[in-house]
């Protein structure tokens, strides 16, 4: 398809930063296919990538992308987790509509795993 194409030449001329946005496009559409661990794992790749080069939106979008995973997943701890981290780096960044929905994640009524 036409982001591995993209991918493959980004890679091939060393353009790490290209190479990152593309892969976390392809962690969105593993997303959307449920191929969850395939997405973390490119979705991971990416904030690797963005934090040597201190991309602070890349890295916030991300933590936005696996805290969608964890709610795929149902690991609510990690829902919070990600989202609370995404949602700081938006604030930061005075992205205040992301922020909002990543807040959002965070205040929903998740069950919480019972203490025995």
């Amino acid at each position: 398809d036409s982001y591995s194409v993209a991918l493959d030449r980004a890679q091939a001329i060393n353009q790490k930063r290209a190479s990152a946005y593309i892969k976390g496009e392809l962690g969105v559409v593993e997303i959307e296919r449920r191929n969850l661990n395939q997405a973390k794992e490119l979705i991971l790749d990416v904030i690797r990538t963005a934090t040597q080069y201190r991309d602070m939106r890349c890295i916030a979008v991300c933590h936005g992308h696996l805290a969608q995973i964890a709610e795929l997943e149902n690991n609510f701890e990690d829902v919070c987790k990600h989202a609370s981290l995404a949602r700081d780096l938006f604030e930061g960044l005075n992205m205040h509509e992301q922020s909002s929905r990543m807040q959002a994640l965070t205040l929903q009524d998740h069950p919480r795993p019972s203490v025995e």
